[in-house]
């Protein structure tokens, strides 16, 4: 005997998705609430060079050095496209830095 469906059968697409958006809100909680204190801390190490050569040299002419420099002391494209857009965002505040770090 086939068991037909009800209307209090219970879609598990639906559960999937809710556990999925679940999971996904509480690790990011547990993410910002690990990391919140970050948000006033300035750039450290060599994030302060990177920054403040793409404040001098502006965002396209940065991301041009980083990815035409192969002898360069700091070969970091990948870096440097991230810090451009942060700049283009946020300007040089370290703090808008860090949040975009915490939500990506």
């Amino acid at each position: 005997m086939a068991i037909l469906p009800t209307s209090k059968t219970i879609d598990p697409i639906v559960i999937g998705r809710t556990s999925f958006y679940l999971l996904s809100a509480l690790l990011f909680a547990a993410t910002l609430g690990i990391y919140w204190r970050t948000l006033k801390y300035p750039y450290i190490q060599d994030d302060c060079i990177v920054m403040n050569s793409i404040a001098t040299m502006g965002p396209l002419n940065a991301i041009k050095a980083a990815f035409l420099a192969f002898d360069a002391a700091i070969y970091r494209p990948l870096a440097t496209l991230y810090m451009a857009a942060v700049y283009t965002l946020y300007g040089t505040d370290a703090t808008g830095f860090h949040l975009l770090a915490i939500v990506i």
